[in-house]
């Protein structure tokens, strides 16, 4: 666990505190959604990338480096909600999402951005 992301480490804690807590599993993808959508943003994916895919030198420097410097504020911010027309909504029987949309219009608005 050392050398993992102290930010990441504390996100999956409270991800699993969560989840321990919710009764609905389309609420507990949409948290998982939203959570991986600003999670992807921050630098330490980048670093974390750039240590294990690019150089490859398995010596990433995280930022925050110790679960000390991981604020609430931070862990917060990775779970604020997102805006409803982003947040991720499950497929029915017959492939479209319960907006309307097929799951190949979803996934183009997504990426598109």
């Amino acid at each position: 666990m050392r050398s993992k992301s102290p930010l990441s480490c504390k996100v999956a804690l409270r991800l699993l505190a969560n989840g321990a807590k919710m009764q609905d599993f389309a609420d507990e993808m949409r948290q998982e959604y939203a959570v991986v959508t600003h999670i992807v943003q921050r630098p330490d994916f980048v670093e974390g990338v750039r240590a294990v895919v690019i150089d490859k030198d398995q010596a990433p420097k995280w930022d925050p480096a110790s679960p000390e410097g991981v604020s609430d504020h931070m862990i917060d911010t990775i779970f604020a909600p997102l805006p409803e027309d982003e947040q991720w909504t499950p497929l029915s029987n017959d492939g479209q999402t319960a907006k309307g949309q097929s799951a190949e219009g979803q996934t183009e608005r997504r990426t598109s951005r």
